[in-house]
């Protein structure tokens, strides 16, 4: 027979909370390097409005920049330059917000920035921008804001097998996967949805053979969206915008919850009052 087996010693409580604490330090320290919540003074911001400086550190800088900015905050001026310049960043993410910050300021070069922005090819950048350039009262907003009420197409990236994972009337995050389509050569592309919304319908299902540029998901304007441009057609909106925001001042947006739809229709009642008096 075997002698006693030597007993696995314990771990030191000593070194296991030391252990424990490390690691948060790291894990907090990351959120901490990352979060948007961070606070930034005026010339942490001013010196990430940098095209050369990391995407994500300038994000960081215009959500700071958006929370402090109004016609009445002191320096503002300085930024505006750089804001500009952002506007022709090659990085999505980043056009969308600059169009969205240029809506807090009435700056002539923040109007200006946001008239070439209506045009961009992403649907996001074109909705912020039109919601922004409507708090000057500009009229060019009203094309796009009236785009922003209809569903919207979402194309197949490429050829090959299809696989989406949000089926009809799910929630669709601006920006978010929603599915995959694998090319004959084996390489992955995610489908992404360019605006919050409701999946109105899959043409093609949910899975199958698609073609490059083949539509295969209809994309409602999220509830969040459609009060936004309701409450931007008030400033912008013409009279025969009416049938059009009629539709939702009655049952429309089934997808939604019953508060989600008293809201909208209360929005878009308020916004044909709007137009009714301006045509007078």
């Amino acid at each position: 027979m075997s002698g006693p087996q030597p007993k696995k010693r314990a771990g030191s409580p000593v070194l296991v909370a030391g252990l424990v604490l490390v690691t948060m330090l790291v894990a907090y320290c990351s959120w901490y390097g990352s979060s948007f919540g961070r606070g930034l003074n005026d010339d942490q911001i001013f010196e990430r409005l940098d095209p050369g400086v990391a995407p994500r550190d300038i994000q960081h800088a215009l959500s700071q920049l958006e929370e402090r900015l109004s016609p009445t905050y002191p320096g503002r001026e300085r930024f505006r330059e750089k804001v500009v310049e952002l506007a022709r960043s090659e990085h999505v993410e980043i056009r969308r917000q600059v169009a969205w910050v240029m809506g807090r300021e009435p700056a002539p070069d923040y109007r200006e920035g946001l008239v070439g922005l209506i045009d961009d090819a992403d649907p996001g950048v074109r909705f912020n921008a039109a919601c922004s350039l409507s708090n000057f009262n500009d009229p060019r907003a009203r094309r796009r804001l009236i785009e922003a009420l209809k569903p919207i197409e979402i194309r197949a990236p490429a050829t090959g097998t299809m696989e989406l994972k949000i089926g009809e009337g799910g929630a669709a995050s601006l920006g978010g996967g929603i599915g995959l389509v694998t090319t004959p050569d084996g390489d992955e592309i995610e489908v992404r949805t360019p605006l919050n919304g409701i999946i109105l319908q899959l043409p093609q299902g949910d899975e199958g053979e698609v073609e490059k540029g083949g539509v295969i998901v209809i994309l409602e304007p999220s509830s969040k969206n459609v009060e936004n441009v309701l409450v931007a057609l008030r400033a912008v909106g013409l009279a025969e915008d009416a049938p059009l925001i009629q539709q939702w001042a009655g049952d429309k947006g089934a997808n939604w919850d019953d508060d989600d739809r008293e809201r909208i229709a209360a929005t878009a009642r308020s916004a044909l009052k709007a137009i009714e008096s301006r045509g007078r």
